[in-house]
């Protein structure tokens, strides 16, 4: 298998399911693509374990199918599959930790129960290590470390990702909301839909949110401590930024919520952030 064409398998991935961070990507130095795009890649395989698995036995023994590649990967045997040859390129290109793409793996076992987080610091943890993981890999692979400012993207990509996939993870059965926050308000996947829950929900979703907010601004306040050559890792700030005002605008209500709103300004944001190496 040509690597090549793996990593054009990869880049065409990304482009078709993870289209917010392919835009990252087109920020990023030129040499760096196609490993982003076989970071991305791999990440986008493991993430969608649950949609497509019928019960939670079956994705177990996915994800584990990507353990043992992974393994193999670090041993020197990588798998005649286009995802895998092309992060194995990329791990020795950059030397990257075996224990991060473990801890991203390990991390997904959780999507695939019904179970619901404790509280907002078990989804915290969560997110480090799924999420956080992802980025300081990213970050790695473009020379630059910064586990913070990793994690803490981490925190406020992943956090306006389940906000918004709210409708797709309860149309599994799946609600991606700390159980400290919906319990007071008597929220539950199976009164989810009912109408006099929408503005309890909403308030959820501002609690959450504010949250959101307050760290993109620490995050701003790190800037300097950010590689230059990193930055476009952390154009998922400046998307972030716009996603949270369409929410806003839909009242803090993710079944209401139009992506298509905002979209020039959001590529406007993102294109002049990216060019300036902002985020």
């Amino acid at each position: 298998m040509e690597p090549k064409t793996s990593f054009a398998y990869c880049t065409t991935l990304v482009q078709e399911n993870d289209p917010d961070r392919f835009q990252t990507v087109m920020f990023a130095p030129a040499g760096f693509r196609d490993s982003l795009c076989a970071l991305y890649a791999f990440n986008y395989e493991v993430a969608k374990t649950r949609e497509t698995v019928s019960e939670a036995m079956l994705g177990e023994i996915r994800l584990q199918w990507w353990r043992d590649a992974i393994e193999e990967i670090y041993n020197g045997t990588p798998r005649q599959h286009e995802v895998v040859q092309a992060l194995s390129q990329t791990i020795k290109n950059h030397n990257l930790p075996k224990e991060l793409f473990d801890d991203i793996i390990n991390g997904r076992s959780f999507d695939l129960y019904d179970d619901l987080f404790a509280d907002e610091v078990e989804l915290g943890k969560y997110l480090q290590q799924t999420v956080g993981s992802l980025n300081r890999l990213a970050i790695m692979i473009m020379g630059g470390e910064a586990q913070e400012a990793a994690d803490l993207l981490g925190q406020i990509w992943g956090v306006t990702g389940l906000v918004r996939a709210i409708p797709f993870y309860v149309s599994q059965g799946k609600l991606f909301l700390p159980e400290s926050l919906i319990k007071p308000h008597g929220i539950s996947l199976e009164n989810i839909y009912q109408a006099e829950q929408a503005p309890k929900l909403s308030l959820v979703i501002q609690e959450l949110t504010t949250q959101i907010k307050k760290n993109i601004e620490t995050l701003t306040n790190m800037k300097s401590d950010i590689p230059v050559s990193c930055r476009s890792v952390f154009l998922l700030a400046t998307l972030s930024r716009s996603y949270l005002k369409t929410l806003a605008k839909a009242g803090n209500n993710p079944f209401l919520l139009d992506e298509k709103d905002g979209v020039f300004s959001r590529q406007l944001s993102l294109t002049w952030n990216g060019l300036r190496r902002r985020f």
